[in-house]
Order: structure tokens, then C-alpha cells, then sequence
């Protein structure tokens, strides 16, 4: 399982970059986001805590921008509230905003799980824009995010064309079915 396999070397990578704080925090936010994907939330929620002060040292805008939507997400996932101050933070900071796991990207997430679904559609909506006219990315990530809130509102012929979409758009960019 390579999820298994890469944290042993990213943890083992922490001592290799003490001093530098700028590539602590990148490792500890590859760590959380390893430790999330595998179900780990408290761990994840501990390195994501560690990479934020880390980056926050490092005085780095996007390092710290991606490090506090990243606390703000996992801080919501282990059930703590949503923080709408930190993500406001995080976006206010957030360079490049796009349809990986930038703030902006975690923010409309959020939102959504939240509830709030007409922020997040606008999020997503301008993220999607973006993506369009820069051409960078699939849009099947904002398209399928899209989808869902329109599932939750009940725009079911909407949600069926944006998945639709979706898959054309990874089709196009060397996905299979």
C-alpha cells in the first residue's frame, strides 16, 4: 500500500530538514494529508497542527495559507467546529487558487459539508471559471463537486450533465473508465 509505505520516509525526512521551516511544514502537511487519506484523523490533525506553526515560522503566505485550510478541514473532520475565520485566512492568502487542495478548494468542501450550499456553489463556480479559462485542469473536481450540490438541492438533470461532464473531462486528460 504505497499510503503505508510513504509515511516511514516522510517521517524519517523530518529530521533530515531540521532548521528549515519552510520544508518541515510542506512534510508535515504531506504527513496529514497521508494520515487523513488513511483514516487517521487524529494523527493528521496533530501534523497538520505541527506543519501550521511550522509554516507559520517559515513566514511563507502559500505555505501558511495551505497549512491553515488544512487545520481548518481536519479540525472539522474530527468534529470540532467549522472555522470560518481560518478559512476566510486561508483564501484571503491563497495565491493560486484551484481545484487540488487549495484553500480555496478545501473552503467550498467545507461549506458544503457544513450545509451552507449556496457559498459553496459560488465557490466552486468561480474555481470552475478559473479552471475554463486557464485551460490547467481537468474540471471534473469542481464539475463533480458541483454535482453534489445539486443532487442536495434536488437539480437532478443539472448533477447528471456536470458528471457527464466530469468524466469527458478525465477521458481527456488520459483517465479511463
Amino acid at each position: 500500500d504505497g499510503l503505508a509505505a510513504a509515511r516511514p520516509l516522510l517521517l524519517s525526512a523530518i529530521e533530515h530538514a531540521a532548521g528549515d521551516d519552510a520544508l518541515l511544514a510542506r512534510i508535515f502537511r504531506e504527513l496529514a494529508w497521508n494520515a487523513n487519506a488513511s483514516t487517521d484523523l487524529e494523527d493528521a490533525f496533530g501534523y497538520a497542527r505541527r506543519g501550521l506553526a511550522h509554516a507559520s515560522r517559515a513566514g511563507l503566505d502559500a505555505g501558511y495559507a495551505d497549512a491553515l485550510a488544512q487545520v481548518a478541514f481536519l479540525r472539522f473532520a474530527v468534529g470540532e467546529r467549522l472555522d470560518r475565520d481560518a478559512l476566510d485566512t486561508a483564501v484571503a492568502l491563497d495565491a493560486a487558487p484551484d481545484a487540488g487542495l487549495s484553500p480555496t478548494f478545501i473552503r467550498g468542501v467545507l461549506l458544503l459539508w457544513a450545509g451552507d450550499l449556496t457559498t459553496a456553489r459560488a465557490v466552486f463556480e468561480t474555481l470552475d471559471r478559473r479552471i475554463r479559462s486557464c485551460g490547467e485542469s481537468p474540471i471534473a473536481l469542481t464539475a463533480t463537486w458541483l454535482a453534489v450540490i445539486d443532487l442536495r438541492e434536488g437539480r437532478w438533470a443539472d448533477a447528471i450533465k456536470r458528471l457527464r461532464e466530469a468524466r469527458v473531462s478525465l477521458q481527456e486528460f488520459g483517465f479511463s473508465q
